[in-house]
């Protein structure tokens, strides 16, 4: 079985020859932290036991065909399945959201739900999947079933959780919610930068970033930090690739936003089925045959 660090070192190594050969300046994750966080104010409170609960939103099917999505429903999935095998969740602690339940009031009422269930010793996971968009260069929204929830709106809901939440978003310009919603307590995933898109692909039968995160977190890493080092890694360089061989743009850039104190545990454990480096690096793939889908 490989372990994380080898894996992790084996893909730095793959992404940072690709820049160098290309002469690109090297992409260091920038780990943005709240600067009000102190050694006196851990957010690791272990006083009583730690409880999971998630909220995870996945969309394939949008009102019309034009803005249909193949894999949202599948990501969220495995996301879910890594979560169960992790010792640590149960199925009634997390509820799903797809296609038609994944409308802006159907949100709202789960992230109510979340904030009934979960208090100031547990952690949550709000996990998006679908469309993201800009208006003018600024205020992001997530592109629900039927309408939008802008960043400032989301924030608005996610402000009522007592405890540590970990927000991953698998979208286009994902990276421009952290500015809105980066906070203590919260850790932000963003499948890509502020002025990004993002993508999902034929060959990962899932969004670029988020078939990353279920693989990390499924076989190799356990906090939401670690998960993002590794799948920033892969994802930096599995879009290079793709934009070799179609030779079109298809770089994503994922971001972190840290305002925790200390890695924030995900899950207890991983699977036990071992992971080989093809599943982890499946970049020999020819991927000039396979359609891909902005998110």
């Amino acid at each position: 079985m490989i372990s994380s660090s080898s894996f992790a070192n084996v893909a730095e190594k793959k992404t940072m020859d690709i820049y160098k050969e290309n002469n690109m300046p090297t992409p260091l994750p920038s780990i943005e932290r709240n600067t009000h966080l102190t050694l006196g104010h851990s957010l690791n409170n272990n006083s009583e036991e730690t409880e999971y609960w998630a909220v995870l939103v996945g969309i394939n099917d949008y009102p019309g065909q034009s803005n249909d999505l193949p894999y949202s429903i599948n990501e969220i999935s495995s996301f879910e399945n890594a979560l169960l095998h992790g010792e640590n969740w149960l199925p009634s602690h997390i509820q799903v959201l797809s296609d038609e339940s994944a409308s802006r009031e159907g949100i709202f009422d789960a992230l109510e739900w979340l904030d009934e269930q979960e208090d100031e010793n547990d952690v949550s996971v709000f996990y998006y999947v679908g469309h993201g968009s800009q208006d003018y260069g600024v205020n992001e929204s997530l592109s629900v079933y039927n309408s939008k929830i802008y960043d400032e709106e989301l924030d608005i809901q996610l402000d009522n959780l007592e405890g540590r939440v970990v927000i991953i978003l698998d979208c286009c310009h994902s990276g421009g919610f952290i500015e809105e919603l980066g906070q203590m307590k919260r850790v932000i995933l963003t499948a890509c930068s502020k002025d990004e898109i993002a993508y999902q692909v034929d060959d990962l039968k899932s969004g670029i970033f988020g078939y990353f995160v279920n693989i990390c977190l499924g076989k190799l890493t356990k906090t939401a930090e670690v998960t993002f080092l590794c799948s920033w890694i892969c994802t930096i360089y599995y879009t290079i690739q793709l934009s070799e061989e179609y030779n079109e743009d298809y770089t994503m850039h994922p971001k972190i936003y840290d305002g925790c104190f200390g890695p924030v545990k995900i899950i207890k454990r991983n699977s036990l089925t071992p992971v080989s480096f093809q599943q982890l690096l499946p970049f020999q793939t020819q991927h000039n045959s396979s359609k891909i889908w902005k998110l």
